[in-house]
């Protein structure tokens, strides 16, 4: 894990520190990434660091390399074994894609939006082999536009939400034909696009979206609700998926970072793992509206 005091940690299933590391120049909480990048069978660990680049490192917490990027803003690397190898995709202040190899060499780096490179949004890529049945990576920018982009770093296409996407693309099966469809983070709003680009709807939020996203059965009832942190009071909001927002739970989730867990409630409902203001983890399961 890495904190907000320049430490990389590594614990055990039972929350013990196997090793960690205190001179890190960590400018942000970013969640690390694994993948088995160098063919030992292990996973080595990759962590984007603002203002130096992605760093790698072993198991055992040995430094293999350190690749410099733009002085910019990074996103959480993307880790994927793909046909040509591992590849390392990053997203470079919501402006530029760069896609690393195994041994932290650029393999390609594509610019797909202009302004500052010090862009207040990198959501982080998603790769994804659920739109057209192969690798492609979904990359959002800070100009309101989100792209699909293929392997070589060649644009299939692009869609402009009209602001900012302050969130990671998320593809779920919405539709009554298990048809997959994505959904975006854009200030208060939540923007659905089906996976040829096209806008479906959106839904308005009272605050705008201020963390990741994610689609869990929090009621019970068989169908996934929408869980996503947002800047009122740092506050997670749960709604349907046709927007009604049906419970909110008092605390916000930590930047990127929220998740769902169903083995933490007593039914059928999911727990919901999101962080207090004090950066404590707190999991609960939130008392729906009536409906």
């Amino acid at each position: 894990m890495c904190t907000n005091d320049r430490t990389l940690a590594l614990l055990d299933a039972d929350g013990r520190i196997r090793w960690r590391r205190d001179d890190q120049p960590f400018a942000k909480k970013s969640a690390p990434a694994f993948g088995d990048i160098n063919g030992d069978g292990q996973d080595e660990i990759v962590v984007s660091i603002n203002e130096h680049g992605v760093w790698a490192w072993n198991a055992d917490g040995e430094s293999l390399w350190r690749t410099k990027l733009h002085t910019a803003l990074l996103s959480a690397p993307n880790v994927v074994i793909t046909d040509d190898g591992p590849a390392i995709f990053v997203n470079v202040a919501g402006k530029r894609l760069v896609r690393l190899d195994g041994l932290g060499e650029v393999v390609w780096e594509r610019v797909f939006a202009e302004g500052s490179a010090l862009a207040r949004y990198a959501a982080n890529p998603v790769v994804t082999t659920a739109l057209r049945d192969r690798q492609e990576v979904l990359f959002a920018g800070h100009d309101g536009v989100l792209r699909l982009i293929d392997p070589d770093g060649e644009q299939v296409w692009q869609v402009d939400i009209g602001r900012p996407i302050v969130s990671a693309p998320v593809i779920v099966s919405a539709n009554a034909d298990g048809s997959q469809v994505l959904c975006v983070g854009s200030d208060g709003r939540m923007v659905w696009i089906s996976p040829d680009g096209t806008i479906m709807r959106e839904h308005h939020l009272s605050a705008p979206v201020q963390g990741a996203i994610v689609f869990a059965d929090v009621d019970g009832d068989g169908v996934d609700e929408i869980v996503v942190g947002t800047s009122r009071t740092l506050q997670t909001v749960v709604m349907k998926q046709d927007g009604t927002e049906v419970a909110c739970v008092p605390y916000g989730a930590i930047w990127e970072h929220a998740a769902a867990v169903e083995s933490l409630a007593d039914d059928a409902r999911s727990a919901i793992i999101v962080g207090s203001a004090d950066e404590y983890l707190v999991a609960t399961v939130p008392t729906l509206n009536a409906r």
